[in-house]
């Protein structure tokens, strides 16, 4: 055989071509990557639906108080709605036990932001 091309039969068995080390190369680095890839965060657990008492405790008390919290949002919806949704949300918590120990109605602040 000539000295052009190099064809299967040409090559020596047991020598690698370069392809054949481009696809070694090229497997070992995608299994290496695959291998240290961050494992998924664990899936927070589903908050537990409040206890009805315990909005309506917290409705009750800021009605007794005299908060306008405990008044219908404009769009209808109840002091406990609003609790209740707030609770099985993600993105706020009413807090209703601290709700309900609060003396003054500018104490709200601190049970539904921590402060």
């Amino acid at each position: 055989m000539g000295r052009g091309r190099e064809t299967v039969t040409d090559r020596d068995p047991d020598r690698l071509s370069a392809g054949d080390l481009f696809w070694i190369a090229l497997l070992l680095a995608v299994a290496t990557l695959g291998a240290c890839a961050a494992p998924l965060p664990p899936v927070p657990p589903e908050r537990p639906a409040p206890a009805p008492a315990s909005c309506a405790a917290a409705c009750e008390h800021m009605a007794e108080l005299g908060c306008p919290e405990a008044e219908p949002t404009p769009g209808g919806a109840t002091c406990i709605e609003v609790c209740e949704n707030a609770e099985t949300s993600d993105y706020a918590r009413l807090r209703p036990d601290c709700v309900s120990e609060i003396t003054d109605c500018t104490q709200l602040d601190a049970c539904v932001y921590g402060w």
